[in-house]
């Protein structure tokens, strides 16, 4: 199984332009981490007792994520305007980015750069995870 779902979302209602799930966690994030954490933990069970191949030799799980976090990948450069951009986890730690309370500065009037900042942060989460 390879897990690599990804998506950059936004909203036009929402001021940071912020989109969230009718659980109340940023969209970004959701797709981007949680939803890939988890599936894998809810296949984990199969995993363990070799029901991957119906031959009783398991499977993997394999986990793809992204160069999208890296402030110095050339590609990311146009969303890195200002210093504070180069953040890559917030000292407030993971719950900030989950409901979206965290916003780094300059983020308004930048909603796609700011997405794109998110969906990296979270992309990081899913390295730091593996």
């Amino acid at each position: 199984m390879m897990l690599i779902a990804g998506g950059i979302f936004t909203s036009q209602t929402n001021k940071a332009g912020l989109k969230f799930s009718n659980e109340g966690v940023e969209m970004t994030f959701a797709v981007n981490y949680v939803a890939n954490f988890l599936l894998s933990v809810l296949l984990l069970r199969s995993v363990e007792n070799g029901q991957g191949d119906g031959k009783g030799k398991g499977c993997r799980i394999v986990f793809l994520s992204s160069t999208t976090h890296d402030p110095k990948w050339g590609s990311n450069a146009f969303a890195i305007k200002k210093e504070g951009h180069k953040v890559l986890f917030p000292e407030e730690g993971v719950e900030v980015l989950a409901n979206g309370s965290w916003q780094e500065e300059g983020s308004e009037g930048d909603r796609f750069g700011a997405a794109l900042r998110r969906y990296g942060r979270a992309k990081l989460c899913g390295v730091l995870w593996m």
